[in-house]
């Protein structure tokens, strides 16, 4: 009897949380609605939907037409941009001023892409911007000039999260029901 019970209260709870994998969804780093963090040794830091933006030496926010943008004058700097939850996309990134300097994209896959001085939303698509841990971008020359970027939008993953469904509450309310039930029959006999 006791063996009838264990199970029941075993099938019970495990019907309570079904296991799935759902989408994140694209992320857009507006560089407006997280938070700026100096660190030591000059780089700065921005932190937005658990994504981290690094740069060495520094980086700073500029307002532009509809707000904040990322913006860095150090011709040797680097921008660095990582999901600390995991691997991400990179789909794209809004160039809103022109960078006469030019700019390379390399991901943590190897793959590079250089842009040179336009302006606009550059696309990246391919395996090699896929399921990447990192990017980073720098100028091609070196040359200290003001650069702009915006709208980097981003797709973190598929993670499987554990969820409780309304029917599998309902399950283990009626599992509950029998336990209760069997256990009365029990007792009488």
């Amino acid at each position: 009897m006791i063996s009838r019970r264990v199970r029941l209260w075993f099938v019970c709870l495990c019907g309570l949380f079904v296991f799935g994998s759902a989408p994140a969804g694209a992320i857009t780093l507006d560089f407006s609605s997280g938070v700026y963090n100096s660190t030591c040794c000059g780089s700065n830091q921005y932190r937005e939907d658990d994504f981290l933006v690094s740069a060495w030496p520094n980086f700073s926010k500029v307002f532009g037409n509809y707000g904040p943008r990322l913006a860095w004058y150090d011709g040797w700097g680097t921008i660095r941009v990582e999901y600390t939850l995991g691997a991400f996309d990179l789909n794209s990134v809004y160039v809103p001023v022109s960078p006469y300097a030019g700019l390379v994209f390399t991901s943590s896959t190897g793959a590079q892409i250089s842009f040179g001085s336009g302006t606009g939303t550059l696309v990246f698509s391919g395996p090699q911007w896929t399921n990447i841990d990192y990017f980073t971008i720098r100028n091609m020359t070196g040359t200290n000039i003001l650069t702009q970027l915006d709208n980097f939008v981003l797709t973190p993953q598929v993670q499987t999260v554990a969820t409780p469904v309304p029917p599998a509450l309902a399950l283990l309310a009626s599992g509950m029901i029998a336990l209760v039930g069997a256990s009365s029959r029990a007792r009488r006999s």
